[in-house]
């Protein structure tokens, strides 16, 4: 789903709407998928993980980490 979001000079843009999907932190994507942090910035740099900046952080939808493991068991 996207969303109209006004950014900070007034204008209108679409977003996807992130509000109903969990999310992870760097510590918690690399629990869930039991791999190191090292390991998990790896997986991000290569782009195998898409990641979401909110408020300087980043996060991780739980759905882009079920997807990422779907694709390695094909």
């Amino acid at each position: 789903m996207r969303t109209d979001v006004e950014t900070r000079g007034g204008t209108h843009e679409q977003r996807e709407d992130l509000g109903s999907h969990p999310m992870l932190t760097r510590d918690g994507a690399a629990t869930y998928l039991a791999v190191s942090k090292r390991t998990l910035d790896r997986l991000v740099q290569a782009g195998d993980l898409p990641t979401y900046r909110i408020g300087g952080h980043r996060r991780f939808r739980i759905e882009d980490i079920d997807s990422f493991i779907a694709s390695k068991m094909e």
